[in-house]
């Protein structure tokens, strides 16, 4: 007895046809959905009504799967909106920062498997402050700066990045920087050459949890602490 031959016959709480048992069963990894997006703690798949879509190639649609919109476009409408969306970067190199720099109702959901960011020059590839909330995961940068979290004399920003990796590029430079905000790294692999990896200022809250950071080309790790009221944690980490 067949309990399905495709996705259609099967429930949002077991929403993937297997088609070699032909039964029901949670999603795993985001292509497993339509939506391009898993909600892998409940095994379900995200509705893609619920989903703003960017596209690496700066199309200027509106922002759903089929007509995906430009980085920014795309977070600006997440963010804005009155219950917060989940913001999908479809696969591709996008060479313009993710900056997420406004609060919103809820944390700010980032996917970005199959997404890399490569950005040359000071900007950092992820971008996070004035009081912006943002939770992002399964995404590569490489760039010459990977993280600013937060900024002095505005509201208190909070990042957590998630399953990521970041390589640097360049030779000098800082590649995290935090202040006034709570940032989480969790199962994150950081490649540095000398550039130091992290920066943190006043107010700055940092948590590592199994960071896994290796020197490529001779260059160091260095942690730089120079603030006050800052909270640091590293567990796990090689």
């Amino acid at each position: 007895c067949r309990e399905c031959v495709d996705n259609t016959q099967c429930s949002t709480t077991k929403p993937i046809c297997d088609l070699t048992t032909h039964s029901c069963k949670a999603c795993v990894v985001d292509d497993d959905c339509d939506s391009r997006v898993c909600d892998q703690d409940a095994g379900q798949c995200v509705d893609e009504n619920s989903i703003v879509y960017a596209s690496a190639e700066n199309s200027f649609g509106t922002c759903s799967l089929s007509q995906p919109c430009p980085l920014q476009q795309a977070v600006t409408l997440a963010t804005n909106s009155a219950v917060t969306r989940t913001l999908r970067m479809l696969p591709g190199t996008y060479t313009s920062s993710l900056e997420v720099r406004a609060p919103s109702t809820s944390q700010l959901q980032i996917v970005g498997t199959g997404a890399t960011i490569a950005v040359i020059g000071d900007k950092a590839a992820i971008v996070v402050t004035r009081g912006a909330n943002a939770a992002i995961r399964d995404l590569i940068s490489t760039s010459e700066k990977a993280v600013l979290c937060g900024e002095p004399n505005v509201g208190r920003s909070s990042l957590l990045l998630a399953r990521s990796s970041l390589t640097a590029i360049g030779s000098s430079g800082t590649q995290i920087e935090v202040e006034r905000c709570d940032l989480t790294l969790s199962r994150v692999e950081m490649s540095l050459g000398q550039q130091d990896m992290l920066g943190t200022r006043d107010d700055a809250t940092f948590v590592a949890d199994r960071l896994h950071a290796r020197a490529i080309g001779g260059g160091g790790t260095t942690m730089i602490f120079a603030g006050q009221r800052m909270n640091v944690r590293v567990t796990g980490a090689l």
